[in-house]
C-alpha cells in the first residue's frame, strides 16, 4: 500500500520536471525515451526504499544484467553516448526525496502540487511551447494531491486513511486524464473572432483619441501588432492578423514585395540590435549605385529598373517607422534617415507615397553584372546621377559615395567565426562558388532546404554569440521561421567577408493595384551588400522564395546546386536526425533483449541457491524457539496467498479460532505450535522443531494446491 502511494506521486512529478528540463538537459533526445527512463528510475527508487534487502539485491542485479547486456551486444556507445541520461535517475531521486519530505507536514504536497501549476502558467506566459504530455503527467500529480487534501479534511465516517483511501480512488482519476490525453490538439487555436473584434474595436478607438489629444504619442510595436521594432528569435509565433496598412499603385503583378520597416547590424546570439545612427540616405546611395553598375556594364538601365508608384496608409497600426519598398526614393521633408531606415518625420499614422524601383534580380544580365564585381569608376556614377531628377549631385559626389560604402563595411561587415567543423561544411556547400554572388546564391539555397516550423523551441542557454548560434542552427536545428533563416544568412554572409543586414518588415504578394496588407504578413530577411552592386535581397526561407524580377521564364526554379552537401545527407555524420538515431534502436534490438534477460537468469540461477544456503545457515544458528517462530511466520505468510490473514490487531488465538473450520486441521496445528512458542516459558524441544518443520512443508503444499485452484476456478 504504501509502495503504490508513493508511485502515484513520484512518477508523475519526476516525469514532469524531466519533460520541463528535456530542452536545456536532454536535447535532440525523444520524449519516449526520456519518460521510460524517468517511470523506470522512479519505479526503481521507490522499490528499493520498500523492500527488504532481498529485494533490492534483485533489482540490483535486474540492473546489472541490463548493463551486461548493453555492453556484450556491442551497444556500449550507448551508454558512453548518452550519459546525460543519468541526469533522469538524478531528478528523480530529487523528486523522491522532496514527496518524502512534503510527508511531513499536511501542506507539504499542496505546496509542490502549488509551485508546478504556477511553473507551467508562467512558461506558457513567456509563451514556451510546451508537449500535452507534459500537462497531463502534472494533472496525474496535481488530482490525487487535491483528492488527499479532500480526505484528509472532510469530516467522514468509516475508514478515514488516506493512504488506503488514494490508492482505490485512482484507478478513477486516471482514465479521465487519459481520456484528456487522447483528445487530439487542433493545428490552429480556436479563432475567438467576438473577442478579437472587441479587443480591435478598443484598441481603434483608443488609437483615435490618443491621435486626437497628442499626435507625437503612440507605440513601435507590441503583440497585437505585426510590426515591432524587437528583433529577439523567439521560440514560436502566434499569429492575431487585423489589417496593418493598405497600399495603392504600380505595385500589381502577382510577385512578392518587401516593405523594410527597420534594419539591424548587431547580434548577441539571441536578439538583434540597431547601433547604426548615420542620417545619410542609403536608399538613394543604393539606387545609383545599382544604376551606376548597370550602365557601367552596358545593358539599359530599364530592362533591369523599373520605376513605379505607391501610396501606403497605415489602418490598424501606430509606428514611427515608415515602410519603404528596396530603391526607394522619399523627399527629406516626409522622413527621417536613420542607419538606412526611414522615420516619418510627422506623427505615427502612417500616409505618404513612394518612388521606388524594382530590381529585376533574375535576369541573367543582372546576375552577370552580379557576378563580375566590377568597382563603380566616378564616370558610371556620375552618369547614374542624370538619370534621376529625385537627387541632388551636389550632396552624392562620387566621394560621398566611397565615403558610404566604407560606412556599410564597418557597420554590416563585422566577421562571425564559426567552428571548424561548420567551416568544413559550408566549404563543400559552397564549392566552386568563385564570386560572392554566387556565394550568396548557393547559401540561399542551402538554407531554403532546411525545414520550415513555428514552433521549433527556444534557443538552448548556451547560445550567446553570433558565432555560437551560426553553428547550432547550421549543424544542429536546420529548422525555424523566418526570424532564424534571416539571421543565420547574415551571419554566414559575413562569415564569408560580404556585408548583411538583419531586416524586419512586411512580405505580401501584389495581384492588385490596391491591396491591404494584414498584420499576420509580417516577416524577416536578410539584405547582403555586393561591392560595386549595392544591397539585394535574399530569402533562404524555405517557401518563400518567387521570381524577382519579371519576363523571367515560368521554369525558373532555385535548384540545389551541384557542391551542395544535402542537410540530410551530410558526410560529416551531421543530419536532420539526432546523432544518437539509427536504424536500430536501443529498445527494439532484439540481441540487446535476449542478451540482458540470459545475463538476469544467469544472476538469479547464483542468487537463488546462494540465497536458501545463507537462509538456512540463518536458521541452523537459531535456537529451538527461534527456529518454531520463524518457520511459522513463514507459514503465515504463504497464507495469505490462499486468501487466510490475520485482521488488524488479531492475536494468534482468534486467529485460529477463526479459520479451524476453513484449513486443514495440520495447518491448526502450527498455529497452536506458535502460540505456545511465543508464550510459553519452556523452550521448544528437538521433537517440536521437527513437527513444526513437517506442518510448515504441508502448509507450503496446501497453499500452493489454492493458489491453482483459485487461478482455475476464481475462488478457493
Amino acid at each position: 500500500m504504501s509502495a503504490l502511494y508513493d508511485l502515484i506521486f513520484t512518477i508523475p512529478l519526476s516525469v514532469s520536471m524531466v519533460l520541463m528540463l528535456s530542452p536545456s538537459l536532454f536535447p535532440g533526445t525523444g520524449h519516449t525515451l526520456l519518460i521510460s527512463c524517468s517511470i523506470l528510475s522512479s519505479a526503481g527508487l521507490v522499490a528499493l526504499y520498500h523492500l527488504k534487502a532481498r529485494g533490492r539485491i534483485i533489482i540490483a542485479g535486474l540492473a546489472a544484467a541490463v548493463i551486461s547486456g548493453t555492453v556484450l551486444a556491442g551497444k556500449g556507445d550507448l551508454i558512453t553516448g548518452n550519459l546525460r541520461l543519468m541526469n533522469v535517475l538524478i531528478i528523480s531521486i530529487l523528486v523522491f526525496i522532496l514527496i518524502k519530505l512534503s510527508s511531513i507536514n499536511p501542506y507539504g504536497k499542496p505546496a509542490l502540487a502549488l509551485i508546478l501549476a504556477l511553473v507551467l502558467i508562467i512558461r506558457l506566459i513567456f509563451g514556451i511551447r510546451e508537449e500535452k504530455i507534459l500537462f497531463c503527467m502534472a494533472a496525474v500529480f496535481i488530482l490525487p494531491v487535491v483528492a488527499e487534501w479532500i480526505q484528509r479534511n472532510w469530516k467522514k465516517e468509516g475508514a478515514t486513511g488516506t493512504k488506503g483511501h488514494l490508492v482505490f480512488i485512482f484507478p478513477f482519476l486516471l482514465p479521465a486524464i487519459l481520456a484528456a490525453g487522447l483528445i487530439s490538439v487542433p493545428d490552429k487555436p480556436y479563432d475567438w473572432h467576438h473577442v478579437k473584434n472587441l479587443v480591435n474595436g478598443i484598441r481603434d478607438g483608443y488609437e483615435a483619441l490618443l491621435q486626437m489629444l497628442s499626435p507625437e504619442e503612440g507605440w513601435d510595436g507590441g503583440d497585437n501588432m505585426g510590426f515591432s521594432e524587437r528583433a529577439a528569435i523567439l521560440g514560436s509565433v502566434g499569429k492575431n492578423p487585423y489589417n496593418a496598412m493598405t497600399v495603392v499603385g504600380d505595385a500589381a503583378g502577382d510577385y512578392r514585395l518587401y516593405l523594410s520597416g527597420k534594419s539591424f547590424d548587431r547580434f548577441d546570439g539571441r536578439k538583434w540590435t540597431k547601433t547604426d545612427k548615420s542620417d545619410m540616405n542609403y536608399g538613394a546611395f543604393d539606387l545609383n549605385e545599382t544604376r551606376a553598375a548597370i550602365l557601367q556594364n552596358g545593358p539599359d538601365p530599364d530592362d533591369l529598373l523599373k520605376s513605379g508608384r505607391v501610396r501606403i496608409t497605415y489602418e490598424g497600426m501606430r509606428t514611427g517607422c515608415m515602410f519603404a519598398l528596396p530603391k526607394s526614393l522619399v523627399g527629406e521633408d516626409d522622413a527621417v534617415f536613420l542607419g538606412g531606415d526611414l522615420k516619418l518625420s510627422h506623427g505615427r499614422k502612417g500616409d505618404y507615397t513612394l518612388r521606388y524601383y524594382r530590381l529585376n534580380r533574375d535576369d541573367p544580365s543582372f546576375i552577370n553584372i552580379a557576378k563580375a564585381e566590377a568597382d563603380i569608376n566616378k564616370k558610371a556614377w556620375q552618369e547614374a546621377m542624370r538619370f534621376t531628377t529625385d537627387l541632388d549631385p551636389e550632396q552624392m559626389t562620387y566621394d560621398d559615395y566611397r565615403a558610404y560604402r566604407r560606412i556599410i563595411y564597418d557597420m554590416y561587415g563585422e566577421p562571425v567565426d564559426l567552428s571548424d567543423r561548420c567551416k568544413e561544411y559550408l566549404d563543400r556547400a559552397l564549392a566552386g562558388a568563385e564570386s560572392d554572388y554566387e556565394k550568396l546564391d548557393r547559401l540561399e539555397k542551402l538554407l531554403s532546404s532546411f525545414g520550415y516550423s513555428t514552433s521549433q523551441g527556444e534557443l538552448p542557454d548556451d547560445i550567446q554569440s553570433s558565432s555560437a548560434f551560426a553553428d547550432y542552427f547550421l549543424m544542429e536545428k536546420r529548422e525555424g521561421f523566418c526570424t532564424h533563416y534571416a539571421t543565420a544568412f547574415v551571419l554566414l554572409a559575413r562569415s564569408l567577408g560580404i556585408p548583411a543586414r538583419y531586416v524586419q518588415g512586411y512580405s505580401v504578394l501584389s495581384k492588385s493595384a490596391g491591396f491591404e496588407v494584414t498584420s499576420d504578413r509580417t516577416h524577416a530577411w536578410p539584405e547582403a551588400y555586393l561591392d560595386g552592386v549595392g544591397w539585394i535581397i535574399f530569402e533562404p526561407t524555405p517557401g518563400f522564395r518567387q521570381v524577382m524580377g519579371w519576363d523571367i521564364p515560368d521554369s525558373f526554379a532555385p535548384q540545389v546546386p551541384a557542391g551542395h552537401v544535402s542537410a540530410k545527407e551530410g558526410d560529416d555524420g551531421v543530419s536532420g536526425q539526432s546523432e544518437d538515431a539509427g536504424e536500430e534502436g536501443p529498445a527494439t534490438s532484439l540481441s540487446w533483449i535476449v542478451i540482458s534477460l540470459l545475463a538476469f537468469a544467469v544472476f538469479l540461477a547464483l542468487f537463488i541457491p546462494a540465497d536458501r544456503m545463507i537462509r538456512k545457515i540463518s536458521y541452523r544458528r537459531l535456537d529451538n524457539r527461534g527456529k518454531v517462530i520463524s518457520l511459522c511466520k513463514k507459514s503465515l505468510r504463504m497464507l495469505r496467498y490462499a486468501g487466510s490473514k490475520p485482521y488488524p490487531g488479531e492475536t494468534v488465538f482468534e486467529f485460529k479460532e477463526r479459520i479451524k473450520e476453513t484449513v486443514p486441521e495440520d495447518i491448526v496445528s502450527l498455529l497452536y505450535i506458535y502460540e505456545r512458542s511465543l508464550y510459553a516459558k519452556d523452550i521448544p524441544d528437538n521433537d517440536t522443531v521437527s513437527e513444526a518443520e513437517e506442518l510448515s512443508k504441508k502448509c507450503s503444499s496446501y497453499v500452493i494446491s489454492q493458489v491453482f485452484r483459485r487461478d482455475h476456478t476464481g475462488k478457493p
